[in-house]
């Protein structure tokens, strides 16, 4: 069934267009060749629509419909090709949110109730994760109302303030929970620790990976196994799915090197990368379209005032790079690159993405599209989450995709989203 929001949002997309389509055509005549196209040709117009798009698509005429629904499942599979949408909090509505479209340049009225009183620390597939007050975390779709509980997350470094919007940093999805509720992961971190959480569905406890030497910077799921970057880009490859690797420590030295992972009953654990390269404060894994890895660095500029913030100035991007490709005991690097055709980067509170720009209206390529993803601020201070844009990767140039009214300012951060059929 399709979510009451979605019968709303698409009341307010279409009531303009049918009033139009009646005066110009009252008798349908002229649709009605193209309600014969072929459903492999229609397929193919989907594919390349926004969800407004999508959804006006359907309400064409009743074959249109037919195409849509059938469509709706690849759609849903391959959400992470969408553009995101915008979720922006609303002044003096402490549960209400606004859902800005990027394509559109435009603010839906339609309100989605999801409690603002504390930072989102993760979106991913269409969910929001929320962290309670107890460490335990709350998956939220906003689409559709429907909520999953997770139990809490164990604290990893005693006397570390347990603000559970600050303490869990970021929490992603392994794949859609409403296309397959019986098979995904979710797996979380915390602010500067060195430890990586993952749950698998139905399960009612968190297993946890430490990685002793360096805080965890960011995570991400990559050919069904789960990446992390620490905060000098060594990447540790966690496989959830494999066999209790505990064992295997027990004939390490004592004398180990540092950049070694300890881990106790997990998964098996590796380093992909283990030279450590320059401090990154907040970094980015991406899945590029070859299937490679993209590690975006985020800059940041320290303004000290009446209340201390962070402003962002700058992005770098490399690629995990083989020196000698037919090697494959090498182990890859980090190469720089400044360009990244027809390509757009989403960075922020979000699980990262990475989309074709080309055929989205008003989506730039080469370009990274950024919101406040700060955390390590007063949890007794306003918010101040202003700091999001439009990094050009090759002038290095800053520019704006939406700007938040400095009335809002003092709420949680804007946060992108992937838009979901229901």
């Amino acid at each position: 069934m399709v979510a009451q929001s979605t019968y709303i949002i698409l009341f307010q997309l279409n009531q303009d267009y049918q009033s139009e389509k009646l005066q110009s055509d009252p008798e349908g005549g002229e649709g009605k060749s193209w309600a014969e196209l072929q459903r492999d040709v229609l397929g193919v117009i989907l594919n390349k629509l926004i969800l407004p798009d999508f959804i006006r698509f359907s309400v064409v005429c009743k074959s249109w419909l037919s195409v849509a629904l059938d469509h709706k499942h690849k759609r849903m599979e391959t959400i992470n090709q969408q553009v995101p949408m915008l979720m922006i909090p609303q002044e003096g509505r402490k549960e209400h949110w606004n859902l800005y479209s990027l394509c559109e340049n435009k603010v839906y009225g339609y309100q989605f109730l999801v409690p603002h009183r504390v930072r989102c620390c993760g979106s991913s597939y269409g969910w929001w994760a929320m962290a309670e007050k107890d460490l335990s975390v709350k998956l939220v779709n906003p689409f559709s109302g429907e909520i999953i509980h997770l139990p809490p997350i164990m604290v990893a470094i005693p006397g570390f303030h347990t603000v559970p919007e600050y303490y869990i940093h970021r929490v992603i999805l392994s794949c859609d929970p409403c296309l397959y509720p019986n098979s995904y992961v979710v797996a979380a971190t915390y602010n500067a620790a060195p430890v990586v959480a993952f749950i698998k569905s139905g399960e009612q406890s968190w297993t946890y990976v430490y990685n002793k030497f360096r805080p965890v910077n960011n995570i991400l799921f990559h050919k069904e196994q789960l990446y992390a970057v620490n905060s000098r880009n060594q990447v540790l490859v966690i496989d959830y799915e494999g066999n209790d690797s505990s064992d295997d420590s027990e004939d390490e030295d004592e004398d180990e090197d540092d950049d070694e992972v300890e881990y106790y009953e997990g998964p098996r654990v590796e380093y992909l990368i283990s030279q450590p390269t320059e401090y990154s404060h907040v970094s980015y894994l991406v899945e590029s379209f070859d299937g490679g890895l993209l590690l975006v660095r985020r800059r940041y500029l320290e303004i000290i005032d009446d209340i201390d913030y962070k402003v962002t100035v700058g992005f770098k991007v490399y690629r995990m790079t083989r020196k000698h490709s037919s090697d494959e005991e090498e182990e890859p690097e980090w190469v720089e690159t400044k360009s990244l055709p027809n390509i757009a980067l989403f960075v922020g509170d979000n699980h990262s993405i990475c989309i074709p720009a080309f055929g989205f209206r008003n989506c730039q390529s080469n370009c990274i599209y950024f919101t406040d993803d700060c955390t390590e601020r007063d949890p007794d201070a306003p918010y101040e989450a202003t700091d999001m844009g439009i990094f050009h990767l090759e002038s290095g140039q800053i520019g704006k995709h939406y700007e938040l009214p400095q009335s809002l300012s003092y709420l949680p951060p804007a946060v992108w989203i992937l838009p979901k059929l229901q």
